[in-house]
């Protein structure tokens, strides 16, 4: 049975259709230019969108659009995404905004890029309209509200806007199909004279304000003091993916793309063209690094365009964990699963799912506590940008106890650093914040205790707010909490990643060490839940981040500050519509 009675619960687990589209699934394309040094965002996800030519009947078969042509990933050329729609402080924390149509304006003209399987179907009619050049009056296009919002924004779309934004382009050609042996998809580019926005006011202010509404940021509160019951509570200090499987694993450690490889897919103009930018200084890895597919394409937006490169997984059958779903993985898996070699954690548990191991764990820049991509969040959470506590109430023997209830609140005080600034203090008291860019993510589930560790009822879905970054949706959760000497727990945090959430742009390559393509295959290749029976596709990951906690004291507001904090947030909410409706 699950319990859980959280505000990302609330807002977020309609349907598990519906949760597929509500993950972070915008790409974070970094985009260095040598004039500014600056970055922006190409307006680009990976995963479904639809495409229909006149009155034909395409072969899509799933329950969005059936009978139109599906695409696996999309970029608008020539559109720059901000990180957000509206003027939130995102450094801050304040990304409660739902960013609107990325498309042309009508009136304007413009291009898309799709890529699809060379398996689909509907190929060939695509790559005939290529290579006649012939004139479509009109093709209908849909793309995901939720995928292809601002990378950086946070919060569940409001009920108000439909789930995919609709356009009806005009005058349309298909002026571009660089075909390349041995990749798995197939790029398209498409020309439009004009285009009609059919579900949203182009007029209209980009941004919408996500208002979450009082009784929700209220909903989950710190457990009140029980006669016979015992409340433990612990501040995290560190949460990441555990992804580091020891160097023995790795004898060869993977790379970021060499210049012959940026090169290799190239018209020989456009690599002198570069060749004669980058003399005596190098490539620098961003703009020019990532837009090596055929074409000039970006291999960020579209991976699977090039062949597949090598990338080095570890050699290992250890690896920390949760057993997800109920299988050694020596027998036929259940449904919904794809057979996989399932790791032993360290502490012998058997039964181990962490794909998402075998992706990073001979990456540098992604290897657990080693990795920077993971120091640098947490850094941020040791500077108070954000403070999680982990509640755990209704324990009435701290050995073994049938039923318990394990919460995670956000505090608004920051942890306090011993003087050398590495070490959390143990013993402070931390109040929870009721600002919704936080409280929104507060959530509490049934678990139990067995022979002192505790472990949770499933979650469908558990939204991860890390602070300055963007918030991550990791489905089918569970937890797991080990009592340690010092009276902390060590945490695991389990469930599946939809690896299409994730983009990494040139200059993460270069940074952190891997290439986006090699990247892509592995999850895909190695993608073990989620199933969708409409494409045959697995899109889930398992995997388990990694949490190190100090002991705290979770308290309630008094009286008198619960009712100024509720006052508060209803102001904010008033000033909040003000702002939407002028």
């Amino acid at each position: 049975m699950f319990a859980c009675d959280g505000l990302a619960t609330a807002f977020r687990t309609r349907a598990r259709k519906e949760l597929f589209a509500a993950g972070r699934l915008a790409l974070a394309l970094t985009m260095a230019t040598a004039a500014t040094g600056g970055a922006g965002q190409a307006w680009a996800y990976i995963g479904d969108s639809y495409l229909k030519i006149g009155d034909e009947e395409g072969h899509w078969e799933g329950e969005d659009h059936k009978g139109w042509i599906r695409a696996e990933a999309s970029e608008w050329q020539g559109r720059l995404q901000p990180p957000m729609s509206g003027p939130g402080d995102f450094l801050a924390g304040d990304k409660l905004w739902f960013g609107g149509p990325a498309a042309a304006k009508p009136g304007i003209g413009g291009k898309i890029v799709l890529s699809l399987n060379k398996s689909n179907p509907d190929l060939p009619r695509l790559m005939g309209l290529c290579a006649s050049n012939e004139v479509l009056e009109e093709v209908a296009y849909a793309e995901s509200a939720v995928r292809s919002r601002p990378v950086l924004e946070n919060g569940p779309k409001p009920d108000h806007l439909p789930d995919f934004w609709e356009y009806k382009f005009k005058q349309v050609q298909v002026t571009g199909c660089p075909v390349l042996e041995g990749a798995e998809q197939q790029a398209l580019v498409i020309k439009f004279r004009d285009i009609e926005w059919l579900n949203y006011d182009p007029d209209a202010p980009m941004g919408n304000r996500i208002v979450v509404p009082e009784k929700k940021v209220f909903s989950i509160l710190p457990a009140k003091p029980k006669r016979g019951k015992k409340i433990k509570s612990y501040v995290i200090t560190w949460i990441a993916p555990a992804t580091d499987p020891g160097d023995e694993a790795c004898p060869t450690l993977n790379s970021k793309p060499s210049e012959e490889v940026i090169y290799r897919y190239m018209d020989p103009e456009d690599a002198e063209k570069l060749r004669k930018k980058s003399a005596g200084e190098g490539i620098t890895y961003g703009y020019d690094s990532e837009h090596r597919g055929p074409g000039k394409l970006s291999v960020s937006a579209f991976p699977g365009i090039v062949p597949d490169p090598i990338h080095y997984e570890p050699q290992t059958r250890i690896a920390d964990g949760l057993d997800l779903d109920g299988d050694d993985g020596t027998g036929s898996p259940p449904n919904g699963i794809r057979k996989h070699e399932n790791f032993v954690a360290p502490d012998g548990r058997i039964g181990i799912d962490n794909q998402l191991l075998r992706v990073w764990g001979c990456v540098t820049g992604f290897r657990g506590k080693r990795g920077y991509n993971n120091q640098t969040p947490n850094a941020r959470r040791a500077d108070g940008n954000i403070v999680t506590l982990i509640e755990v109430s209704e324990i009435d023997d701290e050995q073994n106890d049938k039923e318990v209830y394990i919460a995670l609140i956000h505090s608004q005080d920051k942890a306090v650093r011993d003087s050398g600034g590495q070490q959390f203090i143990p013993g402070y008291t931390f109040r929870p914040t009721y600002d919704p860019n936080y409280a929104l993510y507060n959530m509490r589930v049934r678990g139990r205790i067995k022979d002192g560790v505790i472990t949770s009822d499933v979650m469908p879905v558990w939204t991860f707010n890390p602070g300055q970054g963007p918030a991550n949706d990791l489905f089918e959760v569970r937890f797991r909490l080990a009592p340690q000497p010092d009276g902390s727990v060590r945490g695991l945090i389990g469930g599946y990643l939809d690896y299409r959430n994730r983009g990494y742009g040139g200059y993460g390559e270069g940074l952190f060490n891997f290439q986006t393509p090699a990247v892509y295959y592995s999850m895909r290749r190695n993608a073990d839940g989620l199933y969708d029976p409409a494409s045959g596709e697995y899109h889930g990951l398992s995997m388990a981040y990694e949490v190190d906690t100090a002991p705290a004291f979770l308290t309630s507001l008094s009286k008198d500050e619960l009712t100024g904090a509720r006052k508060d947030v209803a102001k904010q909410q008033i000033e909040s519509n003000i702002a939407m409706k002028n």
